[in-house]
């Protein structure tokens, strides 16, 4: 039914000071530190054997998408400026997309590896 009247919405948004934003800043601060750690870490060990099998450019990729994955969450604390409302949604889906399709590139090439040792003669 058509109402004649006009409800003023309320904006929610989630405050810095909040328990739950500084929850979800340690978590991402976490994140970021262990990401940028994994990464100097394969940066020194990278023409090792283990880091070429754990996948070499691949591995930085997802790296790197991770990095920007997690700084997505600065993107949603806050009262939002017209310019992050447009950046925040995209930034995260392509992020969070290129770290996804490393993981399943790399989780096929498994696979790929198992069938074809199966069929080797023993």
């Amino acid at each position: 039914p058509k109402s004649p009247l006009c409800l003023e919405r309320e904006l929610y948004y989630l405050e810095w000071n909040s328990a739950f934003s500084i929850f979800l800043l340690i978590l991402a601060n976490g994140g970021i530190v262990m990401t940028i750690t994994i990464a100097i870490i394969f940066t020194l060990n990278y023409n090792t054997p283990v880091v070429k099998s754990a996948g070499g450019r691949t591995c930085f990729l997802m790296l790197v998408s991770m990095l920007c994955t997690f700084s997505c969450v600065y993107f949603y604390i806050g009262k939002p400026s017209k310019v992050f409302c447009q950046i925040r949604q995209p930034f995260f889906l392509v992020s969070f997309t290129i770290c996804l399709s490393c993981i399943l590139v790399r989780s096929f090439q498994i696979v790929c590896i198992f069938k074809m040792a199966a069929k080797l003669p023993k």
